[in-house]
């Protein structure tokens, strides 16, 4: 069963799947001068030759001759009734190299079995989209994956491989025992000189491809085979590139490098070719390690504020906001007060490109600042219908706005929906009233039931009432998952509609007690 629940959710997105290409041909080394034509095997074979599993599962088969860190790829075959599993499997599932939707591969060499590659956390793993899915471009090749990304091959000799399906997320009673594998294939690994390599590694990143798919399913992954210096530039050169699925790969791939060399590549980046979202949120992550660069990246992104492009505009005040807002920059009062200045000259001109992506980095920005000119231009944004601009003019918690605040939640419309969260997180008890009022008059019924959620933490009496008419009903839906969360106990996550009734009841009953 570790694997049935990923094969159903993967049969109707499998028969979507765009149509295949063929897998690169791998070719003699008298190719590498030309135009980009998919990563090529140095040696004399023209024709590749396969090591093929026998297994009466999984059939894996490597292209040949193997070398010295060097790309290996393994082309998997499921039986049919994975044609699901078969029909996804679509190298990148992700923009991070290692992740592969539990596919994993077990190594052997001399008889003992070779640790995994270590990589340093790039980013946070941001985990969403279809269970097993893929994000790979229609143009990315199909139905392999790179044995070379998660092991090293850097000695050569006979190598024992096989696949092992792992459950992603296993649960504590289920065995731990694969339920899908291949049988263990040999496979050769001969000799191959750095002089070689580095010729070879310069000849691919002389013709890059254009293509995404090609770009992040072959060209990357494949130079990560060996990641050295050589390549390096490599990656740099993708952190700024027009799409963002390549950014984030070629990001993620300085994972197999020390931290140091990745600050240095955000460095250059930013040097050469101003900030991006990726880059603003790599500074984030590794604020500890470009702590002492703070001054100089503050002085890169300055001048970005006011460039005409959009996106330039929006990832240097999101990154700026990061700077200004993080304790751990340890910048100076002048310096954060240089920032704030800078942001509030810069606005108007942000908000002049009409770019809701800019907007929004803009209200992030601006709810930091407790002013009554970052207080004015959230208030200006707000009557232009910006949601972002309604929860950071919530987050100053302003007794002056408050009135204003409860005049639009208790009107209803585009975005209320957000506010009595925002103001109950904000305003407190003071809030309360505005909120209990809305739960009476308003007609909305999402509306309604945010402002009932508040009032459950809250600890009110109204909240509990409204939460106890849901519960009558035939279909109580949304209501359940609500309170299954607001009631402590390990239980009461699968909590029947009767039980939860009963502690509701109870509650219901204290509050009563004490009035």
């Amino acid at each position: 069963m570790a694997i049935f629940s990923r094969v159903v959710a993967l049969v109707l997105f499998g028969l979507l799947a765009g149509a295949a290409i063929g897998v690169p041909t791998l070719k003699g080394p008298e190719g590498i001068d030309g135009p980009y034509t998919g990563i090529q095997a140095p040696g004399e074979l023209d024709v590749a030759v396969d090591y093929v599993s026998q297994s009466e599962q999984v059939k894996l088969t490597f292209s040949t001759p193997a070398y010295v860190d060097m790309p290996i790829w393994v082309t998997l075959t499921f039986p049919e009734k994975y044609n699901g599993l078969q029909a996804n499997l679509r190298y990148p599932f992700r923009e991070y190299p290692w992740f592969t939707w539990g596919h994993t591969f077990e190594v052997m060499r001399d008889g003992k079995l070779l640790p995994p590659c270590k990589t340093s956390a790039m980013s946070p793993m941001a985990m969403n989209g279809l269970a097993g899915g893929s994000c790979a471009p229609s143009s990315s090749p199909k139905g392999r994956l790179p044995l070379h990304v998660f092991y090293r091959f850097d000695q050569p000799g006979t190598y024992q491989v096989r696949y092992v399906d792992k459950p992603l997320f296993p649960a504590e009673d289920t065995p731990t025992a694969p339920v899908l594998t291949s049988a263990w294939v040999t496979l050769e690994v001969k000799p191959y000189s750095i002089e070689d390599r580095k010729k070879w590694q310069q000849a691919q990143m002389a013709h890059p491809p254009t293509d995404p798919g090609l770009l992040v399913g072959d060209y990357l992954p494949s130079l990560l085979a060996s990641p050295d210096e050589t390549v390096l530039p490599a990656f740099v050169a993708m952190l700024h590139h027009p799409n963002t699925l390549v950014q984030g790969f070629a990001f993620n791939c300085l994972a197999y490098y020390d931290e140091p060399v990745l600050c240095q590549a955000v460095l250059d980046t930013l040097r050469k070719h101003g900030p991006t979202e990726l880059l603003a949120y790599a500074m984030s992550w590794h604020r500890a390690a470009l702590k002492p660069h703070g001054q100089e990246l503050v002085d890169l992104l300055l001048p970005a504020l006011t460039a005409r492009d959009p996106k330039q505009a929006s990832s240097a005040v999101r990154a700026l906001g990061f700077l200004h807002g993080e304790s751990e920059w340890g910048f100076t009062p002048e310096l954060r007060q240089r920032i704030e200045t800078a942001v509030l000259q810069a606005a108007p001109g942000m908000r002049a490109l009409h770019d809701q992506e800019t907007d929004n980095a803009l209200a992030c920005f601006l709810g930091t600042i407790k002013s009554d000119q970052s207080r004015a231009l959230l208030r200006q944004m707000v009557g232009d219908g910006s949601e972002q601009a309604l929860i950071c003019l919530c987050g100053l918690a302003d007794p002056r706005d408050l009135p204003r605040l409860g005049e639009i939640l208790h009107a209803g419309g585009a975005h209320a929906d957000v506010l009595p969260y925002a103001l109950h997180h904000a305003y407190d008890e003071a809030a309360l009233p505005v909120i209990i009022q809305t739960l009476h008059d308003s007609t909305d019924a999402r509306l309604r039931r945010e402002c009932a959620k508040e009032l459950l933490y809250a600890n009110r009496l109204e909240g509990f009432t409204y939460f106890r008419d849901l519960l009558a009903q035939p279909e109580p839906g949304e209501a359940l998952f609500i309170l299954r969360d607001f009631f402590p106990g390990q239980h009461n996550h699968q909590a029947s509609a009767e039980e939860l009734r009963a502690l509701v009841d109870e509650r219901i009953r204290q509050l009563g007690d004490q009035h």
